[in-house]
């Protein structure tokens, strides 16, 4: 399931033929095919199923058939078309402020083992995505989010310095969340402080920030004891009246 910013998805192969173009572009074999990668569009009978963690069935298509699973999706969105493409593991809070309230609705269904860190990347092909664009800020970003998938947190790190070495900076603060885990793992407290004056611009991020970095010896990544007391009174610590 995926959202396009401010593009509405009226048919479900928009999401399903650029993703197969890209990890399944051989050619198929006789009609009706049946799609590597199946999708579900945005629409009230879509969430209700994912929600419901309702079994799918084979959905015949234009020449196609898909198999939906809706107890095993991947949630994708481009919150704003200043913001990058975010994918989202449903067992992290790190949601943007630009999100759309249907996203929101199904985010914690996203399940982030789709996307397979440890198979071969697979190059979109040139003649239909057209070559590959400038590295902004969003490439180190995401790339910066696959190493945290895998707890490679010292490339998380160089990631973070090489954009910063150009000067790159995000549009939506919430994209500094795995540069923000990766300096707290490593004990870095003054990047922390850093980022925290970023990130506590806004008050949801703030929360989620607190929330993220409590959570991390939960999911394999402890932090010392020094940098849960330097997190808890950066954004955990609630303002006095």
């Amino acid at each position: 399931m995926a959202n396009y910013a401010e593009s509405s998805l009226p048919e479900d192969y928009v999401l399903w033929g650029p993703a197969n173009f890209i990890y399944y572009p051989e050619k198929g074999g006789e009609s009706p095919i049946q799609l590597p990668l199946s999708a579900v569009i945005l629409d009230h009978n879509g969430l209700t199923n994912i929600l419901a963690g309702a079994n799918g069935n084979p959905r015949p298509g234009r020449g196609n058939i898909q198999d939906i699973s809706y107890k095993d999706i991947l949630v994708i969105s481009q919150p704003s078309p200043e913001a990058c493409v975010h994918i989202y593991d449903g067992d992290i809070i790190e949601h943007s402020v630009f999100e759309t309230s249907d996203i929101l609705i199904v985010v914690s269904k996203s399940n982030i083992t789709n996307v397979l860190i440890e198979d071969d990347i697979h190059t979109p092909q040139d003649i239909i995505f057209g070559t590959q664009p400038k590295h902004t800020w969003c490439y180190y970003y995401q790339k910066a989010s696959l190493a945290r998938q895998g707890g490679d947190w010292e490339a998380v790190i160089d990631f973070y310095n090489a954009a910063a070495e150009q000067d790159l900076h995000p549009n939506d603060q919430i994209e500094l969340m795995p540069f923000l885990q990766a300096f707290a793992y490593s004990g870095e407290k003054k990047k922390v402080k850093q980022l925290s004056t970023r990130i506590n611009t806004e008050t949801y991020y703030q929360y989620q920030a607190c929330q993220v970095l409590s959570e991390m010896g939960e999911h394999g990544y402890p932090l010392s004891v020094e940098m849960e007391t330097h997190i808890e009174k950066l954004f955990c610590k609630k303002k006095q009246p």
